[in-house]
Parts: structure tokens; sequence; C-alpha cells
């Protein structure tokens, strides 16, 4: 393939019709094969007969197939390996088709296969718009850059995604043992508030009991000391009685005692008189006596 000298992605007229043509042709059967993907309704009814392994082999070999097929359109040789090229770009794709469709997640894979197919689609209609009209191909350039720098752009993205997942979960674990620690304080706590509830009940109830004691214990001493107050109060009021009948006797022997004094009083009151009226009458007889 010659290009010319104004520009180094300028191709000859002849070159030019060549490749156009290879990109129309890419263009149809990329129309057919969006004519007869089929996104199914009810996800749930696909089932699981291609490991998800198997899926990303063929998407690697396609990727490859159109890398392969890239570089010799940005060389512009080897016609027949292009041809060839294309012809297993579409069986690959035949392939990734019937495992996408047999796989659970035939639905978002069959959206995202499609929203590529129609991206590829357009970007080799331009490019074959610009080859018929300039003869040059730097729009598959541009947009190859651009895909690159977005797959970059991209991959940098899922990197900060992981760290951000890893942070998550490192947060979700520091979260749980959080969790675990506060769960097991909360257990200590209520371990301990039990313990004191147990501490309180048994407190009260020793206190009720002692409190019970204490009262009987001052009913008993109290009937006691009454019982006792009662007996000293019988034993005064005897010896009272005792010694009231004691003085009774005593004032009965002491009028006794008086009148039987009194009456001898008397009675050597009379002699003591008749004596000495005798004494009398011997000293008047008997004067010089």
């Amino acid at each position: 393939m010659l290009l010319t000298s104004d520009s180094p992605l300028e191709m000859c007229a002849l070159d030019a019709e060549h490749v156009a043509s290879v990109l129309e042709d890419c263009v149809d059967q990329l129309a057919v094969l969006g004519s007869i993907i089929s996104i199914p309704d009810n996800p749930a009814a696909t089932t699981e007969t291609n490991s998800i392994d198997e899926i990303a082999k063929l998407l690697n070999g396609q990727k490859h197939l159109e890398g392969r097929y890239e570089e010799l359109v940005m060389n512009e040789k080897n016609t027949s390996e292009m041809s060839s090229l294309k012809q297993n770009m579409k069986s690959s794709a035949q392939a990734i088709m019937k495992s996408v469709k047999l796989n659970p997640l035939a639905t978002e894979n069959l959206i995202k296969l499609q929203q590529d197919r129609e991206y590829l689609q357009d970007l080799i209609a331009e490019c074959l718009q610009e080859v018929s009209q300039e003869g040059s191909f730097e729009g598959l350039i541009r947009a190859t850059v651009e895909e690159r720098e977005k797959k970059n752009k991209t991959a940098g993205n899922h990197t900060q995604e992981e760290d951000a997942r890893k942070n998550v979960r490192a947060l979700q674990r520091q979260l749980l043992e959080l969790k675990k620690s506060k769960e097991v304080e909360m257990q200590s706590r209520n371990e301990m508030i039990a313990h004191l509830k147990d501490q309180l009940q048994e407190t009260r109830a020793k206190t009720t009991m002692e409190r019970k004691y204490i009262e009987k214990e001052c009913q008993v001493q109290k009937v006691m000391k009454n019982k006792q107050c009662q007996m000293t109060e019988a034993e005064l009021q005897a010896e009272l009685e005792n010694l009231q009948i004691q003085l009774e006797e005593e004032n009965k022997v002491n009028k006794e005692t008086e009148m039987w004094v009194k009456k001898h009083h008397d009675q050597l009151q009379e002699k003591v008189e008749y004596w000495m009226d005798k004494y009398e009458r011997e000293l008047i007889r008997n004067p010089k006596s």
C-alpha cells in the first residue's frame, strides 16, 4: 500500500477504494449482527451451560483479532490477511453470542455487546466516510487513542474503586470489631447491673430481716421489762402490805403498851399519893422522928 507524500496517513485512490470496500463490508456485517442479537425478556429463564471463564476467553480472542485488524488497517498492507481476520472475527462474534445467550447474565452481557457493536459500527462508518472522501483514517486513530485513554482512565477508576472497596471493607471490619467490643462491654455492664441488683435485693432482704429481728427483740425486751416491772411492783406491793401490817401491829402494841404504862402510872401515882399521905401523917404523929 502506498501513502502520499502530503501526509503519512493519506492513501492513494486505489488503496482508499480497497480499504473502503473492507470497511463497508464490516459495517454491513455489524448491521447484520445487530439485527440477529436478541435480548431475552426474562433473564432468569436462561441456563448456565458455559462458564464465565469461557466467555472471557472468547472475548479476549475477539479483542486480539480486532487489535490485529486495526494494526493491518493502520499499516495498510496484507489485504488477504484482513479478509481472513474479518471471517475469524465473524465466527468469534457468533461464538460469543452463543455463549452469552446461555449465560445467566445474558441480558446485561447482550446489552453491553449491543452498545459496543453500535459504537464500533458508527466508528467504522465514520472511518469509511473519511476514507472515501479524504483518503485518510485519522478519525479511527483518534478514536483508538481516545478509547485507550478511556480504558486507562477506567483502569485508574477501577483501581480507585478497588481501593475504596478495600477501605470500605476495612471500615466494615473495624465497625464489626467495634460493634463486638460494644456488645461485650454492654454484656459486661448488664452483668454488673444484674449483680448490683442482686446485691441490692440481698441487702434489702437482710435489712428487712434485721429490722424484723430488732423489732421482735425490742418487743421481747419490752414484755420482759413489763413482766419484771410487774413482778417488782407486786413484790413491793406485798412488802408494803407486810410493812403496813407490821405497822398496824406495832401501833396496836404501842397503844396497848401505852395503856398498860398509863394504867401502871396511875397505879403508881395512887401508891405514891398514898405513901405520901401516909408519910405526912406519920410526920404529924411523930414530929421528932
